[in-house]
């Protein structure tokens, strides 16, 4: 289990991830649309595949 920021598309995406991985999550950012999650790789690839999120190398949140 590691510690990664997990950014996503629309506060949809955010919502449904949050949701389904609430037990793993230590911060949200609606402002950035992101999530900081001590995540296991299947949820990392679930977030990924399904909520089309991306992930942050500890960095900070990226503007589009």
């Amino acid at each position: 289990m590691q510690t990664i920021i997990l950014q996503f598309q629309t506060p949809q995406d955010l919502s449904g991830f949050r949701k389904m991985a609430a037990d793993y999550i230590t911060d949200v950012s609606i402002l950035h649309l992101t999530i900081r999650c001590k995540c296991n790789l299947p949820e990392i690839a679930l977030a990924m595949n399904y909520y089309g999120a991306k992930v942050l190398d500890n960095q900070k949140p990226t503007q589009s």
